[in-house]
Formats: structure tokens, C-alpha cells, sequence
């Protein structure tokens, strides 16, 4: 599987789980390449590790609704944080 280290990352395994057989064998062949580029654009990659990012930050908002407003505040301020720097690093796909 094309991983960009020792462990494959969420978006890794969900371009995996949504490739052919061919595919596969041209992640595994030509990890880097503009090939495997090409197919985390075409499975949408970026935008599916973005919607669970947003999920996850969601229900701790929602979890953090009870406690009290400082504690909160700050985690919006940390979430919101992270939603913005994810969203600076993922790479827009081009139209097909």
C-alpha cells in the first residue's frame, strides 16, 4: 500500500479500501508518482479525511456542551485551529 511512512495514514487506507485490483497494484509499484496522485484525487482523499476530521470535532464540541464556557472556548479555538490547517494542506482535486 502507498504510505508515505511505517504505518498507513486514514487517508491511505481509505483510498485502499476504494481502488481495484489494478489500482492497487500501482500504488503498491509506483508509490509517489503521479499515478498515485491521481488516484487519491480521483477517491477524494482529501475530502473524506476532511469530513472525519470535521465528524470528530463535532461530537467533541457537542460532548464538551457541558462544561463550562472557558473549557470550551478553548477547544473551539483549537478545533477551529486544526480545520484551518488541514484545510491550508489538502491538495484541491482537479475536475476529471
Amino acid at each position: 500500500m502507498g504510505t508515505r511512512g511505517a504505518l498507513p495514514s486514514l487517508m491511505d487506507l481509505h483510498v485502499w479500501a476504494s481502488t481495484t485490483a489494478e489500482e492497487r497494484r500501482a500504488l503498491e509499484e509506483s508509490e509517489g508518482s503521479g499515478r498515485v496522485r491521481a488516484l487519491y484525487a480521483k477517491y477524494n482523499a482529501g475530502d473524506w479525511v476532511t469530513d472525519q476530521l470535521t465528524e470528530v470535532c463535532s461530537s467533541i464540541r457537542s460532548r464538551l456542551a457541558s462544561l463550562p464556557r472557558l473549557g470550551a472556548e478553548g477547544l473551539e479555538r483549537m478545533c477551529s485551529e486544526w480545520e484551518a490547517a488541514w484545510a491550508s494542506w489538502v491538495p484541491v482535486a482537479k475536475e476529471r
